[in-house]
């Protein structure tokens, strides 16, 4: 307890207790920011831990070494080094960490969180790539929905474009196709897409779809999904309590 602290408590006894035992607390003093590392250090960004139901492991990219910013045209080791539980491995190798809250410019304010993360593919075909890893792997024949946001910019690129999701085995391969989901450029588009894993795998994978564009995502989910019981299971289920 400093010196201004014993003459605050002088001057008005019944606040000590609380000052005593919540010292920092009593005064509302915060240790860092929502969301972000304090004293990061490169190459040695901490693991996500998925919600209760996502699988996927750091999909708002909070989880980073690098400071708030606007983090533009990072290569695909150094992104990887530093934003956790992805594999970053696109040709292109320009993607860009937005995650001072602000969107830099060029985009409103991420979804979730502080950060969002811009992917590009160029006029010649260089995409932005990169995988998820997952908490759990995806398991043939069960049913799944994943879902995510984006949002486009044409300041630099002409076309909105899109953005693929596939699921893959190898986490610097973008595997098999599974949606793509297509944004504006004023807001944050949902995009949303319930399937059955065709093979069982341990990454979700997202890429700059086809056509020369920029767009930024976050908040990306994969989730079990819960399958109505039809009314012929209903009453096979039923008949065991009969």
């Amino acid at each position: 307890m400093n010196s201004k602290t014993i003459q605050l408590c002088l001057g008005i006894v019944f606040i000590c207790p609380l000052l005593l035992i919540f010292p920092t607390q009593a005064f509302g003093e915060l240790t860092a920011p929502p969301a972000v590392v304090s004293n990061p250090t490169p190459g040695q960004a901490p693991s996500a831990v998925a919600g209760l139901d996502n699988l996927i492991l750091n999909g708002d990219f909070e989880f980073t070494t690098l400071p708030p910013d606007c983090h533009f045209n990072l290569s695909n080791a150094f992104a990887t080094e530093n934003i956790s539980n992805i594999t970053f491995w696109g040709e292109a190798a320009e993607v860009d960490l937005l995650n001072n809250g602000t969107g830099c410019t060029y985009f409103i304010p991420p979804q979730s969180g502080m950060a969002s993360l811009a992917i590009h593919r160029q006029e010649f075909g260089l995409q932005d790539a990169f995988c998820f890893e997952l908490a759990s792997p995806v398991f043939e024949g069960v049913t799944y929905t994943a879902s995510f946001y984006l949002m486009a910019n044409t300041e630099f690129s002409p076309l909105i474009g899109s953005v693929e999701i596939g699921l893959s085995l190898d986490p610097t391969s973008f595997g098999t196709f599974i949606f793509s989901g297509s944004g504006n450029l004023t807001d944050w588009t949902y995009a949303e897409y319930t399937f059955v894993a065709p093979f069982t795998a341990n990454y979700l994978c997202v890429q700059a779809g086809p056509d020369w564009a920029w767009n930024s995502v976050d908040n990306f989910s994969l989730d079990q999904a819960t399958v109505p019981v039809s009314a012929t299971h209903w009453e096979t289920l039923k008949s065991y309590y009969r």
